[in-house]
């Protein structure tokens, strides 16, 4: 075997130990029959028969191998731990039960040993009987011949797989120890660094937080809640020191010690939320706080410690309530409005109405009013565009969501009828409503009933018709017969009876009328005022009965109680109503047609009836007969004569009395008014 063909690098280990064999080494070698060149030749078998017996005394295994490493002897004990016959132990087969690549650096630390002749050791790990491989301590020791060239080597091979384990085992131990050490000090600078950076953040939140250990001592606190500190007192110092901190409720009860968010939770592990109370701060200002707490808890479930977390909500509050005030003082001014509003949010649903807006729907203000009841009489409202198409009633608040502004100057009228019928006509008028941004979050819209205005503008036009019309009639008949008087007395000619007669008429429709006017204005103005007293209306109505006789030759039937029959009533206004009454019936039934005024007794009131025989009023007229300055309308005579003020005074000054005043008509058949006046017992 030639070393120097060997291409396998390794470094002969050290051991730091000496080990048994090592000590036994020298005694070995002595005793081998070749060590001694000059030992005598009847010593040579004495000398072998030694060493055999020492080396099968030994706890380790042995070999000679020659200064190629070759096997030159058997040695039992290598062959009883590998189990390797004698033949494959020869030679270099024993070198087969080596791990491969421990034989290899066996092979090269041999090699690198064998120029000077030094010993050696190498870990090998050589495979037992049982398959496994197992870590010996090589020593390999040369012996020389007598010119001192190697001439065989001896191997020991120490079993140190235990101590290996042991020596595995502790350097792992010595590894794990310096990673948990250099773990600690990791954990321990990022708790350190933690802890840093949880005061940074705990004195940067605007909220005061602090964490107690279990009797409720002050362990750590932020500068925000140092600021929150009650004036006076200490900050928390023990659960038995709370009763000396000042707080409130929201309705000013004082605080108890027990009530406080903290105590609660170190006691009872509560987790308290939302605790809003009002504490006076170092600066004596009363502050208004809102206190949560929770517990913290170790492994086993005990409360170890507590954590409070304070938040200064009073400005908040303030703001809260200015908004609050706000919102109060725009609800009082919507309820105040005459005007009816609708608030509209960013999806056009409604989310708002005011008083004026549902009396204007015909909804009692005062009962319950259900949102979809006002959302389909909104919904009824017929807004009509310039062109006079008819739009939906969102069509104002669709507009003003998109950002357009309806002013009232340029007010879209709707009609729709009401939750009791009556038709109204409203003006609407729109404007978004807009956010600090700019963004429109919704819009308000104003509805104003013009029924009134629109019906009065109606009457003003009928009375401009009428009026002049009604007046030309009796001052062109005045002019003429003043014209003819005069012409007749420039002549000589006597005066007629019928002409004088004439111009009275004239005189006292002209009188009429005129006080027609100035009563139904000062009716409308509430300037009317009736002096009631007991009267006998059964001779009032005797006495306008004859009259209307007298003044217009018709036959009208009275149908009156045998008895007096007493009312408090001012005598002069009855008999203007029934005057009215009875002028209208003549007035529009033949002459033929007999009118019929009756009185009837009822349990606490008088019915008072005017019946005509005439044509009869439509249905659809009968309900405006009241109104001022109506007049149904014949188609071929659009003047039928009056202003249209009789029924209407005489609604209101028998309203005055504390009556009613109905009409009942059939087309055709006639017309029946009736009234009522309370009794006199």
């Amino acid at each position: 075997m030639q070393y120097d063909q060997i291409d396998y690098t390794a470094q002969a280990s050290e051991h730091s130990l000496p080990t048994p064999v090592e000590i036994a080494l020298p005694d070995v070698i002595a005793a081998h029959p070749y060590a001694v060149a000059a030992s005598p030749g009847e010593h040579d078998s004495l000398y072998a028969a030694r060493y055999r017996a020492l080396a099968d005394a030994l706890p380790h295994m042995s070999w000679i191998a020659s200064a190629s490493g070759e096997l030159r002897d058997d040695s039992p004990s290598w062959r009883a731990y590998t189990g390797q016959t004698m033949t494959e132990v020869f030679g270099l087969g024993y070198q087969q039960a080596i791990d491969p690549s421990d034989r290899r650096r066996l092979i090269a630390a041999w090699g690198a040993a064998h120029s000077d002749g030094r010993p050696f050791q190498a870990e090998q790990r050589v495979r037992g009987t049982d398959g496994v491989y197992r870590t010996f301590l090589a020593h390999v020791v040369p012996v020389f011949d007598d010119e001192g060239t190697v001439r065989e080597w001896m191997g020991v091979y120490t079993d140190m797989t235990a101590q290996k384990a042991a020596e595995d085992a502790h350097h792992d131990l010595l590894a794990r120890e310096r990673a948990a050490r250099a773990e600690a000090e990791i954990a321990c600078t990022r708790a350190e660094d933690a802890a840093g950076e949880l005061r940074t953040i705990l004195d940067i939140l605007p909220v005061g937080v602090a964490i107690v250990d279990k009797q409720g001592h002050g362990l750590r606190r932020n500068k925000a809640l140092e600021r929150l500190r009650a004036k006076g007192t200490p900050y928390i110092n023990g659960m038995d020191r709370y009763d000396e901190l000042r707080g409130w409720w929201p309705d000013g009860r004082p605080l108890r010690a027990e009530e406080w968010a903290m105590t609660r939770t170190l006691l009872n592990g509560e987790v308290v939320t939302g605790q809003e109370i009002e504490m006076e701060s170092v600066t004596g200002e009363r502050r208004t706080i809102l206190n949560n707490s929770a517990p913290i808890r170790d492994a086993s479930g005990e409360i170890v410690r507590g954590v409070v977390v304070a938040l200064d909500i009073t400005e908040r509050r303030r703001v809260e309530r200015m908004a609050l005030d706000r919102a109060r003082q725009f609800a009082a001014t919507l309820e105040a409005m005459t005007d009816g509003v609708i608030v509209n949010g960013p999806d056009g649903e409604i989310i708002h109405t005011n008083t004026a807006l549902r009396q204007m729907l015909g909804l009692d203000p005062t009962g319950e009013v259900f949102e979809h009841d006002v959302q389909d009489l909104i919904a009824s409202i017929a807004v009509r565009d310039a062109e006079g198409n008819v739009l939906p009633s969102s069509w104002t608040a669709s507009r003003a969501l998109t950002g357009e502004t309806i002013s009232s100057a340029h007010a879209v009228e709707g009609r729709f009828e009401d939750g009791q019928g009556k038709k109204r006509i409203v003006l609407m008028s729109a404007s978004p409503i807009r956010d600090e941004t700019g963004r429109i979050r919704g819009a308000v819209s104003l509805v104003r009933d013009s029924t009134e205005q629109q019906k009065m503008q109606a009457e003003r036009e009928r009375m401009y018709d009428l009026v002049p019309h009604e007046l030309r009639a009796p001052i062109t008949g005045l002019l003429l017969l003043t014209h003819l008087l005069r012409t007749n007395v420039s002549q000589g000619k006597p005066v007629q009876d019928d002409d004088l007669e004439r111009m009275d008429r004239g005189l006292w429709q002209l009188h009429r009328l005129v006080n027609d006017l100035m009563d139904a204005g000062a009716l409308h103005a509430g300037k009317v005022s009736v002096e009631l007293a007991p009267c006998d209306l059964k001779q009032l109505c005797e006495q306008v009965v004859e009259e209307q006789r007298a003044a217009t030759g018709r036959a009208i039937k009275l149908d009156l109680s045998k008895r007096a029959v007493e009312v408090r009533a001012d005598a002069q206004r009855i008999t203007q109503v029934l005057t009215n009454l009875l002028t209208n019936a003549i007035k529009h039934s033949p002459a033929t047609r007999r009118i019929v005024l009756k009185v009837r007794r009822e349990p606490e009131m008088l019915r008072v009836s005017v019946q005509d025989g005439g044509e009869g009023i439509p249905h659809d007229a009968l309900a405006h007969i009241f109104e001022r300055y109506y007049q149904v309308r014949k188609p071929d005579d659009p003047f039928t004569g009056g202003l249209g003020l009789g029924l209407y005074i005489c609604q209101e000054l028998i309203a005055q009395h504390g009556g009613h005043i109905f009409a009942e008509s059939v087309v055709g058949k006639g017309t029946t008014v009736w009234f009522t006046l309370p009794r006199v017992h």
